[in-house]
């Protein structure tokens, strides 16, 4: 049943051929999560491991769009979905890019199944990677606040796999704790002083200051005012 286009992603990874953002953009189409769940489905019936034939693009496809509630309204929203296909997008390109070596590092290496291969010193050596890299704003490492956005959501996903049974070790647990003090948290909250500043600035602007004095009314957020009908 891997007649779809998910089995790409792969190739696309390890070959370059493909830039991330279509990567991304493939993976947000929830099209294909009825046919892993009719595969779910199949399994269950049989007395079988639900992820027992699933590959690791799949899993990660599966993860972000499985459903937890009966109303889809409050399911994962489109944004949500993409901060978790670009955080383990990234993770499952370091180790597409670290093959060759896990084939040599691990012991009965498991073809084509990348994130069964994967122990304790493999996520240490990944986060010690994130924590350096110049991939942050302005060519600089990541920001705490970033790294430990990184961090949450790769752990959640590792325990997950491991809960599924998919993986044997338990390697969220041997992620390092990225937990910000309360001093490091980005303080995002805007005071009135600054919101009257920003009113009396446009307040020649019928538009601006129309958009801005709901925005500050109703704490609306602005893509929720755009897409509203």
């Amino acid at each position: 049943m891997q007649d779809f286009s998910l089995v790409n992603i792969g190739t696309e990874v390890r070959k370059k051929k493909g830039d991330f953002n279509k990567i991304v953009s493939l993976m947000l189409d929830n099209a294909y999560y009825d046919t892993l769940e009719e595969r779910n489905e199949h399994h269950q019936r049989k007395n079988e491991d639900m992820f027992s034939d699933f590959t690791d693009e799949e899993m990660m496809y599966y993860y972000v769009h499985q459903r937890k509630h009966i109303r889809k309204d409050r399911e994962r929203k489109e944004n949500t979905k993409t901060e978790y296909l670009r955080i383990l997008l990234q993770f499952y390109q370091y180790v597409v890019e670290s093959e060759s070596f896990l084939r040599k590092d691990v012991d009965n290496y498991i073809e084509e199944i990348i994130f069964k291969n994967l122990r304790s010193w493999h996520i240490r050596n990944y986060q010690a990677y994130l924590n350096t890299v110049l991939l942050g704003k302005g060519g600089k490492p990541y920001s705490p606040a970033t790294l430990d956005a990184k961090m949450t959501i790769l752990k959640k996903f590792m325990k997950w796999l491991h809960e599924t049974k998919y993986i044997q070790h338990p390697l969220h647990k041997e992620i390092l704790s990225t937990s910000l003090s309360e001093q490091k948290i980005p303080n995002r909250d805007l005071y009135y002083h600054e919101v009257k500043q920003l009113l009396d600035y446009y307040k020649d602007h019928p538009i601006n200051h129309g958009l801005l004095t709901m925005l500050a009314m109703t704490g609306l957020r602005v893509q929720e005012i755009a897409n509203a009908s």
